[in-house]
């Protein structure tokens, strides 16, 4: 009898942390785990590029929008004084 008790405990523990490592592997995939880096979007020569948006058009297009600004400024004061927002179209 203690045998048999014994057995199924060690049987409930061990499919317990089977689940319990199943069910972590799972919630560290997070949204941003499941990105793949597929290449640089945009190089436009003179600019900096930073911070891309990328929207999905109705015409079937990604639109990208980024903030610029000319590369002989530094990132401080360049994204400040002279950062514009541009639009670029992709298929």
């Amino acid at each position: 009898m203690k045998v048999s008790v014994m057995i199924l405990v060690f049987g409930f523990i061990f499919s317990t942390n089977a689940v319990s490592q199943s069910l972590k592997k799972e919630k560290s995939q997070s949204f941003a785990d499941q990105w793949e880096y597929v290449g640089i979007a945009v190089e436009e020569p003179g600019y900096t590029i930073w911070g891309t948006s990328p929207i999905m058009g109705e015409d079937g297009k990604v639109h990208l929008f980024v903030a610029r600004w000319p590369c002989e400024l530094k990132v401080d004061p360049g994204w400040r004084t002279h950062s514009e927002i541009a639009h670029y179209v992709g298929e």
